[in-house]
């Protein structure tokens, strides 16, 4: 249930960052740079704030949270700013903007590596490839983690950068092309199995955690299905209706989440006291 309730969360905290930036960039296009430091100061604010947190849960919320604005405001906008200094056009498949994170390939690629050896990543996909070409010459570091904010924030704007830089790769071969198709049939595969694992976690934290790289899998379907024109993404098309239903729900959702950690917390200390 953990697992179901934290796909659902990340899934209505992603779009939130980039619905208002499109809502800036259509109607408020003045004041871009200041909603550019706004978001990515209110980003990094969040993720400090985390450190004041106990439970791992919380701090994953606010860390994935967090990770979204600053990924907003200091990624999406600089290249929305380089685009339009650098007056490059828009493709027939994407915008100038992402042409442009398209060849940040050559920045995430030794980001990769250092992931890739990283003693103390505990990534699935990462020590399956470790695992599988032997690239470890001991076991995983352990040790606790006091605060798993910020390395929530780091989890949600890298594994976003890696799917996007992805995606505008296969834009360059065809919208509809074999490249489209086959990250399609690896996504769904992927979503599938990463959304069977998230079902089975038991702890809030370890369940919001695992839930960013399942949301952003099954979400890049959704992406290439609007891109073959099945369907308009919502935030895109600016649907009132469905926004306020995502404000809404997602505050329930917090709502909901931060009770449940809250009464397990009251348990857990009258426990002690007994």
């Amino acid at each position: 249930m953990k697992g179901i309730v934290s796909f659902f969360l990340v899934l209505f905290v992603m779009p939130l960052g980039h619905a208002a930036m499109i809502i800036v960039e259509r109607y408020y296009e003045a004041y871009m740079p200041l909603a550019a430091v706004g978001l990515t100061l209110v980003g990094i604010a969040i993720i400090i704030a985390t450190r004041k947190f106990d439970d791992d849960g919380v701090q994953s919320f606010w860390g994935a949270l967090g990770g979204v604005l600053v990924w907003t405001g200091s990624v999406e906008y600089s290249f929305i700013f380089a685009m339009q200094r650098f007056s490059i056009p828009d493709s027939p498949s994407v915008g100038g903007e992402y042409m442009l994170l398209e060849y940040s390939l050559g920045l995430l690629i030794p980001l990769l590596f250092y992931i890739l050896f990283q003693e103390s990543i505990r990534c699935s996909p990462v020590l399956w490839l470790r695992k599988k070409f032997n690239l470890m010459r001991g076991s995983v570091a352990t040790g606790r983690i006091d605060n798993y904010g910020p390395r929530t924030a780091f989890e949600m704007f890298a594994v976003l950068w890696f799917f996007y830089v992805m995606m505008m790769l296969a834009y360059d071969i065809g919208v509809a092309s074999w490249a489209t198709y086959l990250e399609f049939a690896l996504c769904l595969g992927g979503g599938i199995y990463t959304a069977y694992q998230l079902y089975q976690k038991k702890t809030w934290g370890t369940a919001i955690r695992y839930a960013i790289p399942t949301v952003i899998i099954v979400w890049t379907n959704v992406e290439l299905i609007s891109k073959w024109g099945f369907f308009e993404e919502p935030w895109i098309a600016l649907n009132v209706p469905f926004m306020i239903s995502v404000v809404v729900a997602f505050a329930i959702m917090v709502y909901l989440v931060t009770d449940n950690l809250r009464e397990k917390k009251n348990e857990n200390s009258a426990q002690k006291a007994e």
